[in-house]
């Protein structure tokens, strides 16, 4: 079961091409979203995981595609910052992203005991739809702020 666990994994690493393509596109929020929205339905999906070989599998293919989505976008927004700063963003950029798989981890062996797989699944949601949150706030936020095209006398740049 393990070694199909890392089979699995492959699909994922599979999917960084062309997800790195939609970013080069300019397509970031847009792939934002679709990984927002295939971490749904694999947390979902894993809802029946305990008791189903082929759901698990649907699911970690679902969720790992959803997670390469949102990684490899925010990459794309780190390495777009100030070249002279790249290494010191990448730095921070990973630290941030360990720490909330290490805050994932600790609330999942914190539920386990109490409400087993259902309740760690239940938490994982609860982050994505969280995180699904933050991008529709941002995205609003964006869409009112004026571009430097409308406005070329307040260009900070």
């Amino acid at each position: 079961m393990i070694g199909l666990v890392g089979l699995l994994g492959v699909v994922g690493a599979l999917a960084a091409g062309p997800i790195g393509r939609l970013a080069d596109r300019g397509l970031g929020t847009q792939v934002v979203a679709l990984g927002t929205g295939l971490l749904l339905v694999g947390w979902g999906t894993l809802w029946f995981g305990s008791s189903s070989v082929l759901m698990f599998g649907i699911g970690f293919i679902l969720t790992d595609c959803g997670l390469q989505a949102a990684h490899i976008i925010n990459l794309s927004v780190v390495y777009a910052q100030e070249p002279a700063l790249r290494s010191r963003l990448n730095s921070l950029y990973m630290t941030t992203y360990f720490i909330g798989g290490s805050v994932g981890s600790a609330v999942a062996v914190f539920l386990w005991p109490r409400f087993g797989w259902h309740g760690v699944v239940l938490a994982a949601v609860g982050f994505v739809v969280a995180a699904g949150l933050v991008l529709v706030a941002e995205t609003a936020r964006d869409r009112r702020r004026p571009s430097h095209r409308d406005h070329p006398q307040h260009d900070p740049y």
